[in-house]
């Protein structure tokens, strides 16, 4: 404010071009102003000559934005593609590795040179490959901390941390609480994150990603006391699924066990549960010396002190349960996922037995569109019950009142209403019962070779090979529901007919598996035209011994129990993990101008936008650039294609129990 009354800029606007020249002179400093064009940082004006620089990034029209950090003149080698600001020194010493052929501006390791020698660097990953497990628990040591959060509402009604609890392994609970209780916290994680470690070190919390993580990642951005580069965080639908500062990783321990803390606690048989405290006495920060002891007629103390301790430690003791649980039957460090379903991805991998080829983006973006989910279909006004026809509806409900909820006698009664039926285990069963592909064999495009297709499909000749094609389908007529669904330009889907109305018009121009097509042509469907089609290699079992293996947990343990629960997860959710979209966006946060030249060595990054990070005085002390990749195939990691037909599976297990059986409401999901 004070800056601003002297320089005659009128408070709460926009520094614009104009303001730029006073802004150098009152600050002794020159001023360099950079517009991003075309991904790249391209000088548009210069002023001063003092001794210090200040560089200023073009944010919006007639609004420029200080960011201060220095810039220097890069330029990028042509051998290595690194960005060198001495060039012509570098250009002297950068040279190409013997063995890996790769040129080298630094030297680089045996592991990356030896990766890029057999084809198998990161960035050109192919394939899904099977998974050694681990050979020694690691999953909790004097490597791991836990840490919860007390809040209340202020008057803005944002929730503030007033004290928080942090336990390293086995020692007692340490806590902060008071007006800087989330400094004095911050400054404890800090040191744990950077101490001089060649190991990881991990902060276990529960259901951080939806509210501590926020408390955190605020306080760090607009700190000055971190380097913002060091902080790298997985953000998803608005939760932070993972955050890693320096050698800290913060595990949400409740992406794993996915049920309140208490609940978990239970199932888990934790000799420390989760206490009671009553959160709607803390209203300010004098509350919180008020309640932090309140001892009650029966010598317990119903404190908020006490109370943060007990969820600490029974955080912690549920942690290692269900750390040992993992590694005892699975032979791996659960530390290493995020979430349940990316630990259930890689148990499966540990049983495979045949290297999974990725599509390419090209290929992967026709895949997605075969991929559809379940079917509801009401279908109205067909049925009425008997009961209803003969006006005995009163004296029916009478007697099933008499029979008390005895479910035999009450089905012999009324035996021709709707029954509510579920299916178990549906998806795990598509899986076991049935083979899938490893690998797309090649991309048919030839009018000939599609035409052959068509009709070898048509005439029902294709068993056990599976495609995913582009077609047009005619449909039967006398359908209320249509067995195949049809995606539209929203990204829409429905079952035409599910109304109870016949309009079976002609399908034009959509993408489905062989299955779903098998399945329609055996009720009438004809295939009219094939566009193009994606051929995979013969089916193999893929899944058997995972399910088996979950199954057989399953079935030994409780029902009801964590034990029982988490093998119930681990079954059901790996079908999802299939279907699992890329992520083709990721963001870097530049403090330095090095930083964004470091993101631009890589010709593959594109950037699509950049937000300002401010710190506690509301200067910008960073920017979070987003980008995404020319080469979007590196960023394909999940055989999309098995999610696909692994649904094509569960419609035909569902149609097989359902189509000519009875009139049915049925919603597959």
């Amino acid at each position: 404010t004070k800056i601003r009354n002297k320089l005659s800029i009128k408070l709460n606007e926009k520094i614009n071009f104009n303001d730029v020249s006073k802004y150098a002179d009152f600050y002794k400093i020159n001023v360099n102003i950079y517009e991003i064009v075309e991904n790249k940082f391209s000088e548009t004006f210069k002023y001063g000559q003092y001794n210090k620089n200040l560089n200023i990034i073009f944010h919006k029209e007639h609004y420029y934005e200080i960011i201060k950090i220095g810039l220097l003149n890069y330029n990028k080698c042509p051998k290595c593609k690194r960005m060198i600001v001495d060039i012509d020194n570098h250009l002297k010493e950068c040279k190409n590795c013997e063995k890996c052929g790769r040129a080298i501006g630094k030297t680089h390791s045996e592991k990356s040179c030896k990766a890029k020698q057999n084809g198998n660097s990161k960035k050109n990953k192919k394939y899904i490959s099977a998974l050694n497990t681990d050979t020694e628990f690691e999953a909790y040591n004097e490597n791991f901390y836990f840490a919860d959060f007390e809040t209340f509402p202020n008057e803005k009604y944002c929730q503030t941390p007033y004290a928080i609890g942090l336990k390293h392994h086995n020692n007692p609970t340490e806590i902060f609480y008071g007006v800087n209780s989330m400094d004095e916290f911050m400054e404890q994680i800090l040191k744990i994150a950077f101490t001089k470690s060649n190991k990881l070190k991990y902060l276990v919390m529960y259901n951080c990603s939806r509210f501590d993580s926020f408390f955190m990642l605020n306080w760090l951005f607009s700190s000055d006391k971190v380097d913002k580069k060091d902080i790298n965080y997985i953000c998803s639908n608005g939760e932070y699924k993972k955050i890693k500062l320096g050698k800290l990783v913060i595990f949400d321990l409740c992406l794993h066990t996915l049920t309140t803390l208490k609940n978990a606690c239970n199932d888990f048989g934790c000799a420390i549960q989760k206490g009671e405290f009553d959160h709607k006495l803390i209203n300010n920060y004098n509350d919180v010396e008020k309640y932090k002891n309140i001892n009650c007629l029966c010598g317990e103390n119903h404190g908020w002190f006490d109370y943060l301790i007990k969820d600490v430690d029974c955080m912690a003791e549920l942690y290692e349960k269900y750390a040992h649980l993992i590694y005892n039957e699975f032979s791996i460090n659960c530390q290493r996922y995020c979430t349940l379903s990316s630990l259930s991805f890689d148990i499966w991998r540990t049983t495979l037995k045949n290297m999974i080829k990725l599509p390419s983006f090209e290929e992967y973006e026709k895949i997605i569109k075969s991929l559809y989910g379940g079917r509801s279909g009401p279908i109205k006004k067909r049925f009425v019950s008997s009961i209803i026809k003969n006006n005995e509806v009163e004296k029916v409900c009478e007697e099933v009142r008499k029979l008390k909820g005895d479910k035999e006698k009450i089905l012999n009664l009324v035996n021709d209403c709707l029954i509510d039926l579920d299916v178990v285990s549906l998806y795990p069963a598509a899986m076991k019962n049935y083979k899938y592909p490893t690998a797309i064999k090649k991309n048919i495009t030839s009018d000939r070779d599609l035409e052959k297709l068509r009709l070898f499909i048509n005439a029902g000749n294709l068993k056990e090979n599976i495609y995913i094609i582009n077609c047009d389908v005619e449909c039967r007529k006398d359908l209320y529901m249509s067995l195949l669904p049809r995606k539209y330009e929203k990204k829409e889907f429905e079952y035409e007919g599910n109304l109870g109305f016949h309009d079976l018009s002609e399908i034009k121009n959509q993408w489905y598996t062989t299955i779903d097509i098998n399945r329609a042509i055996k009720y009438g469907y004809k295939i009219t035209k094939i566009y193009e089609a994606l051929e995979f290699d013969a089916p193999q079992n893929l899944f058997g011994d995972y399910i088996e293996k979950c199954f057989k947990i399953k079935s030994e343990s409780k029902k009801g129990t964590a034990k029982y629960f988490i093998s119930k997860i681990l079954i059901n959710s790996l079908y999802g993990k299939q279907c699992q979209r890329p992520i083709l966006e990721k963001h870097i946060i530049c403090e330095k101008m090095e930083d964004y030249y470091k993101l631009m060595e890589d010709e593959n990054n594109i950037i699509t936008g950049y937000e300002l990070i401010y710190n506690k005085s509301q200067e910008v002390s960073a920017i979070v650039f987003n980008y995404t990749f020319k080469n979007k195939s590196e960023m394909i990691d999940k055989p999309t294609f098995l999610g696909a037909m692994i649904l094509s599976r569960s419609r035909e297990i569902m149609d097989d129990l359902i189509i000519g059986k009875a009139d049915m409401y049925n919603n597959i999901d």
